[in-house]
């Protein structure tokens, strides 16, 4: 009877992890900065790869209008599907903690770079959040000199769309057992049937 194949050496396992994460982000980014609000197809194909529900149409298309969005997806999606990642990445090191406790654990010799992971997985929503918004933000309006920029910064402050960006409530994600929908943010375990909301392979490999 085959058991599978054999786990990857630690060490290797870490740096697997780390290239995954690293390629995963980046792959989200690209096809998130690309996207428009007509040419929604693949990033909602990644959505759902991730079991998450896009907000309806209309909603979408107002978010696109209040923000300015020429291209590049709302930033509560791009953050949404960071989250999954950052949980896909979390049970994965988790596992290979588990299957090394004595090297990963606060005294091995690994132990240091599993918790320099762990960090980067617990920011990763704001870290890839702030860069998102930094990029597809659009720019300011040049001119005026140092006194106009701090007079527009006083005036628009308030009607800034970007000023009170709320990521709540843009997508959902869906129990993968019996459909039901995520109640809290970072809260993984379904409400309803107490299963995860989505297991490890149906997300990226």
């Amino acid at each position: 009877m085959s058991l599978g194949p054999p786990p990857l050496p630690t060490p290797t396992a870490l740096v697997a992890l780390e290239r995954w994460l690293d390629a995963t982000c980046a792959e989200v980014q690209q096809l998130a900065q690309a996207t428009s609000l007509h040419s929604l197809g693949p990033w909602d194909a990644l959505l759902h790869r991730c079991h998450l529900v896009p907000p309806p149409a209309d909603l979408r298309a107002a978010r696109f209008a209040a923000l300015a969005l020429p291209q590049g997806v709302p930033p509560e999606e791009l953050r949404a599907t960071m989250q999954v990642i950052a949980r896909l990445g979390a049970q994965r090191l988790t596992a290979i903690q588990t299957a090394a406790p004595q090297s990963t654990g606060h005294h091995g010799a690994l132990g240091a770079r599993c918790g320099v992971l762990r960090s980067r997985l617990l920011a990763l929503v704001d870290v890839q959040g702030a860069h998102y918004d930094k990029t597809v933000r659009p720019p300011t309006r040049p001119g005026g000199g140092l006194g106009s920029i701090f007079a527009r910064a006083r005036t628009s402050a308030a009607v800034d769309p970007w000023a009170s960006v709320r990521w709540q409530s843009a997508v959902t994600l869906e129990c993968v057992s019996c459909g039901a929908p995520q109640e809290a943010a970072l809260e993984f375990t379904c409400q309803r049937c107490r299963n995860v909301l989505f297991r490890e392979e149906d997300g990226w490999d």
